[in-house]
């Protein structure tokens, strides 16, 4: 029988079968004429029982008649479907499918399907969604009440089975919401005080001011009187979360889960992001509620966010053409990174020209003479005329307040940078996700710099050569002042898993290299913004300025980078800060090293010097014996990768060699 899978001049790789993504490919009739063993497995059938068989035969659910009609119209048209997002809540799962004509000839014989497991990245949207949903609600609360139903809607059903908030006064818990619980709970503790010094999770988590998770046998023992209360909810994992804003509890905010794997980590941390966003939306409507008490302009000053009254200027036509800043809190700091405070008795335009390119100075003006409130998660506010020019995010609250406007500000420029980067990143990872030769390149950048003050070279070996892709990663900035940044970081493990965390972090650490050139400053940047991360995770970055002949280098938990030359090789002793994603914010240190021509920075990630059964320290021993410091740089990171890579390999490797060149030297080569 002539061609491949019985169709004449029909031709495919024989690597079809080894491919990591799912491929399957149906003849005119959509039966099953090859599977590959990757597909078999997402099925959860074997591959030869695919075969001669239409997908509905083995698989009768409205998904599969879903994507047989896509493959159908594939057969009829000759054009190319996708890709095409199909989720199977039943195995948690999600997929992007592309569905290509089999052309033998100028006929369509076929249908080729291939399958891409997006199943992590579609729950990264999914938390980044339900979080996005909650800030936009939570900033339309105008009660207590709203804030505690709107965090209810924001985790119920989908997060949790069971949720409860409480509001904190000063020697009790009152629960002032509730979901999913059954009658004779709610009728127990709704709207019932809890003293704060009762044996309560919510109380414990309040007094101790962090969170409790406990899974069902933990919650019994620790709490016995009420082990009745877990059985009639039949929680598997209860989560306590202080809600609080400006380091005061405000309230309280208790999860319950029913299934082992509900109330993993990742929905925890979700619950724990929403307390954060409920603590300054009760901040925020407890102001709003208090404008008319004395206490009202002690407590704008004692608000983290920037917050400013102002006056509405009028012509004589009564039309209002700007605003006069009549009181600022103390803690506020604008777009320009100047106090609030010290504009008071300034015009607004005058200290905002940007106002009215950005279209806010007109919807300030409606809110005066509507009364309608302005709540948006996040405006933009642009001045071209600056220098440099401005461009921020804000999340804000105005209101009309006499003839002017009360206003709630709080940048979160780089919260909105750090999503664009994390969409870009989701973005890259799907294309490269269906060009598998392309998956190697996503641990490095596309190119490196190339100059004649420096010479540098990378490399990375997988630890799963099927697999081109993990948890090590390395970045070369080059920026416009001459200087050159470099990173190399490490997520647990490797693989899939591993890779998906580490585009999440790469991208967080690209947008603070970008607002922030301190090596110190970046690190603690990444650091604020990577509480969501699902493992741990270790950082190194340096700063290295060629014409200075030095390297300013911070770590998260990193191993240290060794400088190599003809003076010798020596391993930078450095005062490293907390891994990143253990919850601890540290204090992120600096330490500058010389690099004088001819000396090279080697930054590595752990693969490449630890050892089962074997300390660090030998490691170490053994990367400065191996290192010869008269190498080029391409020439080194060969000569390492070649000479420390072990025989099994457990763990990626990255390396990263920047080598100081004299210009006269780089000239003559």
């Amino acid at each position: 029988m002539g061609g491949v899978f019985g169709l004449e001049g029909v031709d495919a790789p024989a690597t079809l079968s080894a491919c990591p993504f799912g491929v399957a490919v149906l003849d005119a009739e959509l039966r099953f004429l090859f599977v590959n063993e990757t597909l078999a497995r997402i099925n959860t059938v074997k591959a030869e029982a695919h075969l001669g068989m239409h997908p509905t035969e083995l698989f009768p659910s409205a998904a599969t008649r879903r994507w047989v009609s896509l493959a159908e119209s594939v057969l009829s048209s000759g054009v190319a479907i996708g890709p095409v997002r199909l989720a199977f809540s039943e195995f948690s799962s999600a997929y992007d499918a592309t569905y290509s004509p089999l052309v033998a000839g100028s006929a369509v014989r076929g249908v080729v399907v291939t399958l891409f497991d997006v199943t992590e990245i579609a729950a990264v949207e999914r938390r980044q969604t339900r979080l996005t949903e909650a800030m936009s609600t939570l900033a339309r609360a105008r009660t207590r009440d709203e804030v505690a139903t709107g965090v209810l809607g924001s985790i119920g059903g989908a997060f949790a089975d069971r949720v409860a908030f409480g509001f904190v006064d000063a020697d009790a818990v009152t629960i002032a919401a509730m979901s999913g619980f059954p009658s004779e709970v709610v009728e127990r503790f709704a709207d019932q005080p809890i003293p704060i010094d009762a044996p309560h999770a919510a109380c414990d988590a309040v007094r101790e001011r962090a969170s409790v998770v406990l899974d069902g046998d933990a919650f019994d023992t620790r709490y016995p009187q009420h082990a009745w209360l877990r059985r009639s909810t039949g929680d598997t994992a209860i989560a306590a979360v202080p809600v609080m804003s400006s380091e005061v509890v405000l309230g309280v905010l208790l999860c319950g889960w029913s299934e082992p794997v509900r109330g993993a980590a990742v929905d925890v941390d979700l619950v724990v992001s929403i307390a954060a966003v409920a603590g300054g939306a009760i901040r925020r409507v407890d102001l709003a509620a208090e404008v008319a008490d004395d206490r009202f302009r002690r407590a704008l000053n004692a608000s983290v966010d920037s917050v400013a009254i102002t006056r509405a200027v009028r012509n004589s036509s009564g039309e209002i053409v700007d605003f006069v800043i009549e009181h600022a809190n103390e803690q506020g700091v604008d777009s320009y990174s100047r106090p609030v405070v010290d504009l008071v008795g300034r015009s607004v335009l005058e200290s905002y020209p940007g106002l009215i390119e950005s279209g806010l100075f007109a919807r300030f003006r409606d809110v005066v003479e509507s009364g309608t409130a302005l709540i948006a998660s996040e405006e933009r506010y642009v001045d071209a005329f600056a220098d440099p020019p401005v461009e921020t995010w804000h999340q804000m609250h105005v209101v009309r307040f006499d003839d002017g406007y009360l206003a709630s500000t709080r940048d979160v420029t780089a919260e909105v940078h750090t999503r664009r980067q994390l969409e870009s990143a989701r973005v890259v990872a799907e294309s490269e996700a269906r060009a598998i030769e392309l998956l190697g390149e996503i641990g490095a950048p596309t190119a490196l710099p190339v100059s004649d003050r420096y010479t540098v070279a990378a490399s990375y070996v997988p630890a799963d050569a099927a697999t081109p892709i993990g948890g090590d990663w390395y970045d070369v900035f080059e920026f416009d002042d001459g200087r050159l940044g470099v990173t190399v970081g490490d997520v647990a493990g490797h693989g899939r898993a591993a890779a998906v965390a580490m585009v999440e972090l790469r991208a967080l650490l690209k947008a603070h290299v970008r607002s922030a050139r301190r090596p110190r400053n970046v690190l603690a940047g990444v650091r604020r913004h990577a509480r969501s991360l699902p493992d741990m995770a270790t950082c190194l970055y340096a700063l290295i300025d060629p014409v200075a002949q030095t390297a300013n280098i911070a770590s998260a938990g990193h191993p240290p980078p060794v400088v190599a030359s003809g003076d010798g090789v020596t391993v930078v002793q450095l005062d490293p800060g907390p891994p990143i994603g253990i919850g601890l914010d540290g204090r992120d240190r600096e330490t500058t090293v010389e690099l004088r021509h001819g000396a090279s920075l080697i930054m590595y990630t752990d693969g490449l010097i630890e050892r089962r059964r074997e300390s660090l320290e030998v490691g170490l021993w053994r990367l400065r014996d191996t290192i010869d410091p008269y190498l080029t740089a391409p020439a080194q990171c060969d000569h390492l990768i070649r000479g420390l890579r072990p025989d099994v390999l457990e763990d990626d490797l990255c390396t990263v060699v920047v080598r100081i060149e004299s210009v006269a030297s780089s000239l003559g080569r």
